[in-house]
């Protein structure tokens, strides 16, 4: 059996942040509607991330824009689609 390590959730606390609300940190986020992407905070294997975005691939439309990510992870493979990313993260398409 393989001894992983486990990371505990990371996430960038909005909170601690409010006092540099004239500096317009949090504006962008607010904006496009991504507080939760930098909100989310749960146990993750960090070699696992690691190999995933290593492995990553887009994939494109006919017009070039993106509409899903695959990748390879101890050989299994893993589709992602935008609209399926934007559900699962909340924020627009």
């Amino acid at each position: 059996m393989h001894n992983r390590k486990v990371a505990p959730g990371r996430s960038l606390m909005t909170d601690a942040y409010s006092h540099f609300e004239n500096y317009g940190f949090l504006a962008p986020f607010v904006e496009q509607e991504w507080l939760k992407v930098i909100s989310l905070n749960a146990p993750y294997y960090p070699k696992m991330v690691q190999y995933f975005y290593n492995n990553i691939i887009y994939q494109h439309n006919a017009n070039g824009s993106i509409r899903a990510f695959k990748s390879y992870v101890n050989r299994v493979e893993m589709r992602i689609s935008k609209n399926v990313l934007a559900e699962v993260l909340e924020t627009p398409n």
